[in-house]
């Protein structure tokens, strides 16, 4: 039905047979990890290395033809306390570093779960393992691609628990385009084996997401924006964060494209009123005609404010001008190293703070108009930047392969 190229065993119950189960998988044997808890095998064509050996994860790095750099795969098999699973969480933090640039799947039995929407049936506190789960892979900046099949991966006398997953690394897209989890049936296991199909192409990279300066001209952006954030992730802390960041962007995105790219729209609008107006010039029609040139007006703006941003162009200073003849643009450099290496620096304006009468009331205005005091010594408080980081799933064309845990 599928055509494995990868296979994980977890917890055999058997001593190690290669030649046995490689006749069964139609897969060579890879290898095994110290505890002998987690097998690998893969197909004859791919070269697999063992970069990081322990009782609860095997780190392995993987060659193939049909990948356009090698790929890094941690399978794992946590232990069932959360005392135990302290280790784990703090090798694959160890592995992160290792991986840095390179396509990474981290994928397994963690023994634990995320979200208490991830369990049915048990009513133990388990906040703090779950809570410890999330801060390794917000530590790791890995991310769960989502699964299709039964919600729940493990099940026992009335308990089921999604205990089984696949996490990706952030540079997981530079060798496949996309990635599909699935979650099959469970057959002679209480476990469901995991299904993951990728998709192998040459990656186009895509323009990366910045803040349009345009958006604030709308009169539902704050309170879109407002609305996007405070919704509850079910998640704490920095990967709540995260999750927010996450959502944040998705939703400009998509409000961009039905908000702001419809300035062909308006202009086809404005020339149907103008028609309707100039044939019949009543009230009606000019009120029309009004309004559609309004909102014409504010989406050519809109579109200006755009252009503005996109080419880094001080048009307010400098406006629509462009040079044309090559003694224009010899002059234009003269003038401007002239004006950067010359000691007469003009006295710089005061700022425009009523741009403070906006800010909501919970910022500290008079903090914001007080310039910092740097002390006798010379130091001064420096606020710490929070940057973060952000991964995206693209589509594209490509040869599939298949591996399953």
């Amino acid at each position: 039905m599928y055509n494995v190229m990868f296979a994980a065993v977890i917890e055999p119950q058997t001593d190690p047979r290669p030649s046995f189960y490689s006749r069964r998988f139609g897969l060579q044997f890879g290898c095994a990890n110290i505890s002998g808890k987690i097998w690998i095998f893969a197909h004859r064509d791919w070269h697999v290395e063992v970069v990081d050996d322990s009782d609860q994860v095997i780190h392995v790095i993987v060659s193939a033809a049909i990948f356009p750099v090698p790929i890094y795969l941690s399978i794992v098999y946590a232990k069932c306390t959360r005392g135990g699973r302290y280790s784990l969480w703090n090798k694959l933090r160890d592995i992160s570093l290792l991986t840095d640039g390179m396509p990474w799947l981290v994928g397994g039995d963690f023994n634990t779960f995320l979200t208490e929407e991830e369990r049915q049936g048990g009513t133990a506190e388990r906040h703090g393992e779950m809570m410890d789960f999330a801060d390794a892979i917000a530590d790791c900046q890995l991310f769960d691609p989502g699964f299709d099949g039964p919600s729940f991966t493990w099940t026992r006398n009335g308990l089921w628990e999604r205990l089984d997953r696949v996490l990706l690394g952030e540079h997981w897209t530079t060798a496949f385009a996309a990635t599909r989890v699935t979650h099959l049936p469970r057959i002679s296991s209480d476990h469901a084996p995991l299904l993951v199909r990728c998709q192998a192409s040459l990656q186009v990279p895509r323009p990366s997401f910045r803040f349009q300066n345009m958006w604030i001209r709308h009169h539902t952006f704050k309170e879109e924006i407002a609305r996007a954030w405070t919704a509850d992730t079910g998640f704490l802390g920095m990967l709540n964060l995260q999750f927010k960041l996450s959502r944040i962007k998705s939703f400009l995105k998509r409000w961009n494209r039905d908000i702001f790219e419809k300035l062909r729209e308006a202009e086809e609008a404005v020339t149907r009123a103008q028609a309707a107006y100039d044939g019949d010039p009543t009230a009606t029609h000019r009120a029309e005609l009004s309004r559609c040139t309004a909102e014409y007006v504010l989406r050519t703006r809109m579109e200006e404010d755009f252009w503005k941003q996109k080419a880094a162009i001080r048009w307010a200073t400098e406006g629509d001008q462009s040079l044309t003849s090559e003694e224009e643009i010899r002059q234009s450099a003269v003038g401007f190293f002239q004006q950067l290496l010359t000691s007469d620096i003009e006295q710089l304006e005061e700022p425009d703070l009523e741009i403070l009468h906006s800010l909501p009331e919970s910022v500290d205005r008079q903090g914001l108009c007080t310039v910092l005091d740097v002390r006798s010594d010379g130091e001064s408080v420096e606020e710490p930047l929070l940057s973060t980081c952000e991964v995206w799933l693209l589509g594209g064309h490509g040869r599939e392969c298949h591996g399953a845990l």
